[in-house]
This record gives C-alpha cells, structure tokens and sequence, in this order.
C-alpha cells in the first residue's frame, strides 16, 4: 500500500510540474547573446550580437519579456596568475542598480558557470560588468540567453 501511495504521489507532482513547462519552441530571435569588455576597476555595459556578429547595441530586455540568462563565459584577456573579481549588476529606472552575481575565478584560463532552469532579468532592464579593481587584468564576459513573454 505504501509503495502505491507513493508512487501516486510522484505522478501527481510530475504532473503539476509538467503543467508548468513552457512547451513553445524558442525561435532564433530570442535567443541572445550579449558581451561586455572591461579594465581593471571599470564598469561597462552589455552589448548585444547581430547573427552576423555585429553589435547590436547596448542591450536593454524588451518591454513585456524578460531575459532568462542560461550561459555564462568569462574570459581573461591577459591570462596569469590572481583571481578575476567580476559582479554582475542588473540596472532600471525603477529601482536603479543592484547586484545580482559575483564571481572570483582564476585569471588563468576562462570559466563557464551554467545556470538551470536559468537566471531571469526583469523587462525594461539593462546589464553592466564590473571588473573590480583587485582583478589582474581585461576582462572579457559573455552572456548566453532567450527573451520570452513575461507570464
């Protein structure tokens, strides 16, 4: 009996969390990637890439979407020893800037952090890096992502 309540319950759940899934297919539109290059103690904005790796301009998240960030790569220009100190900041005109990720990895070679199910940015807002001032040396950082209609 305690093996079929139990497994009614996993049925259950995965149904609810299958209720849930956005079944959709992401077309090539929204998918973004976005890039930011920066010395040490200086903060930049993300930029968005055209297909035909032209920029795109600074990156804003379209009104009505939200960006979900699902990649990132950062990437040393001037590989060697220390510790990259890299903070991502989300901006808005609501509620100004804040502090979202904070990364310390080695100089020496690039990092990549994937995030599940992802990590979403509010519409209207834009991306910067800062490339704290005890950092080594320029740093490069790329975001991998899609747009999709606020729920």
């Amino acid at each position: 009996m305690r093996i079929k309540l139990t497994h009614a319950m996993l049925v259950a759940v995965c149904a609810l969390l299958l209720l849930g899934c956005n079944t959709s297919p992401l077309s090539p539109s929204d998918m973004v990637h976005l890039g930011s290059t920066a010395n040490p103690n200086e903060t930049k904005d993300f930029y968005a890439g055209n297909p035909d790796a032209t920029s795109a301009g600074v990156f804003t998240v379209p009104a009505d979407r939200v960006l979900v960030i699902i990649n990132v790569i950062i990437h040393p220009l001037s590989p060697g020893p220390g510790i990259l100190d890299i903070t991502m900041i989300q901006s808005d005109a609501s509620l100004g800037d804040r502090i979202r990720q904070t990364w310390h990895v080695p100089n020496s070679q690039p990092t990549q952090f994937d995030f599940s199910p992802g990590e979403v940015i509010s519409s209207g807002s834009k991306l910067m890096m800062k490339n704290e001032s005890s950092s080594p040396g320029r740093v490069h950082v790329s975001f991998f992502g899609y747009v999709t209609p606020v729920d």
